[in-house]
């Protein structure tokens, strides 16, 4: 399982934001989308979709037992 991870500082809109999204891709892409139209103004559409797109990592996940 993989784990999409946005970091808002790693757009040149969000250079100085501390604003980490975490979770499943559909999800993180469009909570990321929403953050940067509401919190830093930017026009929402294509364009910034596919900024969005470019600006994830995906992060392998595994799960293990604790203690085991």
């Amino acid at each position: 399982m993989a784990t999409t991870v946005f970091e808002c500082a790693r757009v040149p809109e969000g250079a100085t934001c501390s604003v980490k999204i975490v979770g499943e891709r559909n999800d993180v892409l469009k909570a990321a989308h929403d953050h940067l139209v509401a919190t830093h103004g930017l026009t929402g559409g294509g364009d910034l979709q596919q900024k969005v797109t470019r600006a994830v990592e995906e992060h392998a996940t595994t799960y293990a037992m604790w203690g085991g």
